[in-house]
């Protein structure tokens, strides 16, 4: 399993020399600083729309080929919108489930064809998500999303998660790592692994050490 980082915008990308890969900001990926493994949209409102429209084809013909990660709470058409572009390109689109519970992204995935828009699997939002919408003999609420709609995962977005409290250090919250880490192994999930973690230095050095064991 190939372990990344999510640089935050303005980061120092040579900080991420341990990690297999980085993922970045679509901001990011135009400024031409590091070929990226992933580009994070981070909201998909009409700016982004139009800024994707206006910059896509030229980014990919100087290079960047990586998938876009949308959040999977926009509207149906503009995730729709993106990934038809984004595969005239050659690119691909994943959407990630952000604040939807199970239930909830059931029906979201429905409505995006797979040949368009695969699963971006944010670990720390279903951690919190899931709770109160899964049976009482799962003791991990990210398991639900894990069981269902492993077929579509092609990423992770890995943190830890607690109570509100979303992208800690792993380790410092309550989702049990290592059971969604053999869950996915168990489903056949090969998905590049994205550390998306606030802290400094030593919060994501020990959050990698321990990603590495995990996978």
């Amino acid at each position: 399993m190939r372990l990344g980082a999510g640089a935050p915008d303005g980061a120092d990308l040579t900080r991420y020399g341990a990690f297999d890969f980085i993922q970045v900001t679509y901001k990011q990926s135009l400024r031409r600083e590091w070929p990226p493994d992933l580009v994070l949209v981070t909201e998909l409102d009409d700016w982004a729309l139009e800024l994707i429209f206006a910059t896509l084809g030229e980014s990919t013909r100087y290079g960047v080929h990586a998938p876009l990660v949308l959040p999977g709470t926009a509207p149906i058409e503009s995730i729709l919108s993106v990934a038809e572009l984004a595969a005239r390109h050659g690119r691909r689109v994943l959407v990630e489930n952000g604040e939807a519970s199970p239930t909830e992204w059931r029906d979201r995935l429905r409505e995006l064809p797979a040949e368009l828009v695969a699963f971006c699997l944010d670990l720390g939002d279903a951690h919190l998500a899931g709770a109160g919408y899964v049976g009482p003999a799962v003791a991990e609420p990210a398991l639900a999303y894990v069981s269902r709609f492993a077929e579509r995962i092609e990423a992770v977005h890995l943190s830890d998660a607690d109570g509100n409290r979303r992208h800690l250090p792993l380790g410092q919250g309550s989702l049990a790592l290592a059971t969604v880490a053999a869950a996915l192994r168990d489903c056949g999930v090969d998905a590049p692994v994205v550390l998306e973690i606030d802290g400094g230095e030593a919060d994501l050095a020990q959050s990698l050490a321990l990603a590495r064991d995990l996978w």
